[in-house]
């Protein structure tokens, strides 16, 4: 392979995608000056790969794509993802999912053939940790790039994968001269960035929290407080919290009905599983109706599901709380905004938010489907930016926004939940540098027994993070919402009741480092 000084570089074509800028032409006449054989592919909405131009978020557009240039060029040698240099026009959700979703599809196609991957971010050049603010909240979407390629470089352990951060106004020449040490560094991190020619990546910090007993959040009985996610799992343990703490009116929203409050009496005496069973084929027989295994599977679930939400908001209610059921799916926007218009409208404000929607799908990239990985992506990141855009933030205090310790660290089979959960953290930081509210993203750990992370218990352990007693993760995030200092934007709450700092909680912040 051709190489200069410690730069090495691949067989096979260079694919890089265009900015329309002129950043991808400049990086790809250097590469080619340096004897690589390079591509410059452009997104182009309805196109089929011709020309080198193709819907870079629809798989067969860009299998053709790929296809076509293995027949004119060869094998792929490596990927530079230069699309998010970009002007930002259109919407938010749209542009974060076009910025992800190219570059997974693009490595999905490609598979592990490919000698690097690299991809540019525009948050600044810090990795969005930096002081000044983005030029959009459009640009927060850049964050699920770095999800995204964490996981990936798992997945892929003999490839070089890198984020590339930089301030949005970076020339071409410096994005040449950062793509090119970063070639030469195949050891390097997963996550790197560039401000006035230094080079940066993260590391996490602990802190004690609240050991003056300093509240910046002030909550009471008089308090508003709306939480996405429905009423079950981490959520509505929260909830039940912030009830027996401060007797706060709770808003629970969540894309279940809500159920009757007394459930049928066919069912309402069966409590083990093999007997509920049994009455929902006899019920299904009465009716008429085939009792086949997926459908009693279906109505199975259903029961339990409002058995769980019935129980959980009856022991809301117990605190003292006032709590409120709206069934909402949160990803679509003019549903979730005329919910919250109504809140207003009953309310008058909202003195919090915290969002804990989401799904999980875990599959390596090169099981997961398209449709899946829509799926999970824009439940949390579409349901964010309309959420922001139904807020009234001047009576907010705090808004919090639930992500996972994947999208910090990266997992095997996360990549697109990674992605999503990092552009909330970027979201969460953005939005604390606007709003006079404490905004911020927690990075869950693997919960005990509830939730979706709880499911990650097995590949999390074994890289040394214990699991989080939902009594301990309860109280430890409302200690944040109430103790937790404006501008800690990123927080880690992972580990257990071993790593608890009496009588104050452990708080990691990230942020760039030298």
């Amino acid at each position: 392979m051709p190489q200069l000084g410690s730069l090495v570089l691949p067989e096979g074509v260079v694919i890089l995608t265009d900015d329309g800028r002129g950043i991808a032409n400049a990086c790809a006449d250097r590469l080619a000056d340096l004897g690589q054989q390079v591509v410059v592919v452009q997104h182009a909405a309805g196109a089929n790969g011709e020309d080198f131009r193709a819907d870079l978020t629809d798989i067969d557009a860009v299998s053709k794509l790929i296809a076509d240039i293995r027949a004119q060029m060869g094998p792929i040698g490596g990927i530079i993802h230069l699309l998010p240099f970009a002007s930002i026009d259109g919407d938010s959700a749209e542009r974060a999912s076009l910025e992800v979703k190219s570059i997974y599809l693009l490595t999905k196609v490609v598979e592990a053939e490919v000698a690097f991957v690299l991809s540019a971010t525009t948050l600044g050049g810090q990795l969005g940790f930096g002081a000044e603010s983005l030029e959009s909240l459009a640009r927060a979407g850049s964050g699920g790039i770095s999800g995204y390629l964490k996981c990936l470089g798992m997945e892929w352990p003999d490839v070089l994968v890198r984020t590339i951060d930089y301030a949005p106004t970076t020339d071409s020449s410096e994005v040449i001269e950062c793509i090119e040490r970063e070639l030469a560094d195949p050891a390097g991190p997963y996550e790197v960035g560039y401000r006035d020619g230094q080079r940066v990546t993260w590391q996490v910090d602990t802190a004690v929290l609240g050991a003056s007993g300093e509240q910046t959040v002030q909550l009471d009985r008089d308090s508003v407080i709306l939480i996405t996610g429905g009423a079950r799992g981490i959520t509505a343990a929260i909830a039940e919290q912030i009830g027996e703490r401060y007797q706060s009116t709770l808003i629970l929203m969540g894309r279940s009905p809500l159920p009757s409050e007394v459930e049928d009496e066919s069912t309402i005496d069966c409590v083990e599983p093999a007997e509920l069973k049994r009455a929902i084929i006899e019920d299904l027989k009465s009716r008429g109706e085939q009792p086949a295994p997926a459908v009693v599977e279906k109505a199975f679930n259903k029961i339990m599901t409002e058995r769980e939400v019935r129980a959980n908001i009856e022991s809301i209610r117990a605190t003292g709380s006032v709590v409120e059921y709206y069934s909402v799916d949160v990803s679509n926007r003019e549903a979730l905004a005329a919910a919250c218009e109504s809140i207003y409208a009953s309310h008058g404000k909202l003195d919090g938010v915290i969002h804990g929607a989401g799904v999980i799908d875990d599959k390596l990239v090169k099981d997961k489907t398209p449709e899946s990985f829509d799926r999970v992506f824009k439940t949390k990141v579409d349901s964010t930016y309309a959420l922001i855009d139904a807020l009234r933030p001047e009576s907010l205090q705090f808004v919090s926004l639930f992500a996972s310790i994947a999208s910090r660290y990266g997992n095997r089979g996360q990549s697109d939940y990674a992605a999503a959960n990092d552009v909330l953290c970027k979201l969460a930081t953005e939005l604390d540098r606007q709003w006079a509210a404490r905004t911020f993203a927690v990075a869950w750990g693997p919960w005990g027994s509830i939730g979706m992370v709880s499911d990650l218990e097995k590949h999390l352990s074994a890289r040394g993070i214990a699991l989080i007693s939902p009594e301990v993760g309860c109280r430890m995030f409302v200690d944040e919402v109430v103790h937790g200092p404006k501008g800690a934007s990123e927080v880690i709450i992972a580990g257990g009741a071993d790593n608890l700092v009496t009588p104050s909680t452990n708080q990691a912040a990230a942020h760039s480092v030298a």
